[in-house]
């Protein structure tokens, strides 16, 4: 979900600024070298850095979608919706504190699973207001972005940084952007 959110602000032009964030850096710098090689075929031009914590200050809005597939396999097969929160937890340790240094103070939304203990988690966390964290609908994981989240319908300034948020600790795990 999360690259698919990255194509969608830089082809449209919606974010001025993306920055990407994930633990495998060669991961983060393939998608960043796509989206740079996209944009020599649109009209719009988005600056893409990576690994920037530093970077989430001036951020508008963060997306977190980071995970683990095979638990989110387990969680399928099992009908298990907590089977990925020990994965989603752990990347909350370690992203929180990042993101609470950095300044961050715009609108951070957490689409992990379980989507409403880990946006809590990730509130408490970071010290965010209830306000500042949300999740998305049901409909997100279940049908994609389609029914909750068309891009066209948020609302947002022009100019504003974004940045996308993953834990790779699987190769296959579904990638996780934010956006401001």
């Amino acid at each position: 979900m999360g690259a698919a959110v990255a194509f969608q602000l830089v082809s449209r032009g919606i974010a001025d600024e993306l920055i990407l964030i994930d633990t495998n850096e060669g991961l983060a710098r393939a998608e960043q070298l796509d989206l740079q090689d996209m944009q020599g075929r649109i009209d719009t031009r988005t600056i893409i850095k990576i690994n920037d914590y530093s970077e989430l200050a001036d951020t508008d809005i963060l997306f977190i979608t980071a995970g683990n597939i095979l638990a989110y396999k387990e969680k399928q097969a099992q009908g298990n919706r907590w089977a990925e929160f020990k994965y989603t937890k752990d990347i909350v340790q370690d992203i929180a504190p990042k993101v609470k240094a950095s300044g961050f103070h715009g609108v951070a939304i957490d689409t992990m699973n379980p989507c409403d203990a880990i946006t809590q988690y990730f509130q408490e966390n970071t010290g965010l207001s209830r306000q500042q964290v949300l999740q998305p609908e049901r409909s997100l994981t279940r049908r994609g972005c389609k029914k909750w989240y068309p891009i066209n319908s948020i609302v947002i300034r022009k100019t504003f940084p974004a940045m996308y948020m993953a834990n790779m600790a699987n190769r296959n795990s579904p990638r996780g952007q934010r956006f401001a």
